[in-house]
């Protein structure tokens, strides 16, 4: 190992908002970071969304996909993601140069606060997609 190198806090670089136990077989556990006893196994699942440099979807499921994610329990950091991703989503069909129809478009009810109007249930193919202005759209 390089006297260069630095370990970044997985949590904080590279959060997956993923369960901190790993089942080894079927009576042993060990923490996802080897380096951590059980007892003192990091759960990135707590993190502030805010704290976090790069967050990565993968268990949290794509925002496309309109899943759910409780803010008050260990899903925080996969509802931080998505709110974040459906904010900029927001942003961009917003900007005056853009060549998205307007965010005020939107007309989904699925947990409005979160989804922004973007879904209009909770389940694949209830996302409402990106219209691009001046091109003929299906309804």
């Amino acid at each position: 190992q390089s006297e260069n190198a630095v370990e970044l806090n997985r949590c904080k670089y590279q959060n997956m908002a993923e369960i901190p136990m790993i089942r080894l077989d079927k009576d042993n556990l060990q923490c996802r970071d080897a380096k951590e006893s059980q007892a003192d196994c990091t759960d990135c699942r707590q993190m502030a969304f805010s704290d976090i440099v790069v967050a990565n979807s993968k268990v949290c499921r794509s925002p496309w996909l309109c899943h759910y994610h409780n803010p008050n329990i260990d899903s925080r950091v996969c509802h931080g993601m998505h709110k974040s991703w459906y904010q900029m989503r927001k942003d961009l069909e917003n900007d005056e140069e853009s060549v998205y129809y307007s965010a005020s478009e939107k007309r989904g009810k699925y947990y409005p606060e979160h989804f922004m109007g973007f879904c209009q249930g909770g389940q694949k193919g209830n996302y409402l997609p990106m219209k691009q202005q001046g091109r003929k759209q299906d309804e």
